[in-house]
């Protein structure tokens, strides 16, 4: 299966109404993308976080590149001030720990 998680800090208190329409349109159509197999959002302040798990990788890039995702993607550098995401194979869902690991050896892309 595959694994997904992505960090998104917002740039401002102002930008945040935006965001969490976006990201909230997002996360009602991964709960309904086939090939799912898991999905958790959650935020730290301005910072957002989402974690999902995938069948395939095809499954995952149907979801990414359609839908509300496919509309919220171009926002990033208006909306968000950092942002960092990996994917990697694995065979059990990682804990938000362990995932968050993975996001810890990236560099930020900063907007």
């Amino acid at each position: 299966m595959l694994i997904s998680i992505t960090e998104l800090q917002c740039k401002s208190i102002w930008k945040l109404p935006k965001f969490i329409i976006l990201s909230s349109r997002a996360a009602k159509q991964v709960k309904l993308a086939k090939g799912n197999i898991y999905n958790k959002v959650w935020n730290k302040g301005l910072t957002g976080f989402t974690l999902t798990a995938w069948e395939s990788k095809e499954a995952m890039m149907a979801f990414r590149n359609s839908d509300a995702h496919k509309v919220a993607m171009p926002q990033i550098n208006k909306l968000a001030s950092r942002y960092r995401n990996t994917n990697w194979e694995a065979d059990k869902i990682p804990t938000i720990e362990e995932a968050s690991l993975q996001l810890q050896k990236l560099e930020y892309r900063y907007s």
